[in-house]
């Protein structure tokens, strides 16, 4: 059986790492336990690490607040009661 290694981690030919060990492909049988961290299997998907895209700060623009005349003598209008009565 021969060993295939993923930068200083060992495990059975024609296995798959995981993260719990190495799996056979077609059974999903765990044949090896170890430890294996996620570097390590992206290493061996091919998988890049790609650099965070740059985002520029923008600084918030404040507009000043319009000032608004508040009138206070406006008095509410009041309403007509109504007079129920059985005859109209």
């Amino acid at each position: 059986m021969a060993i295939k290694r993923i930068s200083g981690v060992a495990g059975p030919s024609g296995s798959i790492p995981t993260s719990k060990g190495w799996v056979h492909p077609l059974t999903g049988e765990l044949l090896k336990s170890q430890r294996i961290t996620q570097e390590q299997l992206d290493e061996w998907n091919g998988v890049q690490i790609l650099a965070e895209p740059f985002i520029p700060e923008i600084e918030p623009v404040y507009e000043e607040e319009e000032e608004i005349e508040v009138v206070e003598d406006i008095k509410p209008k009041k309403k007509k009661s109504k007079k129920y009565s059985l005859f109209g």
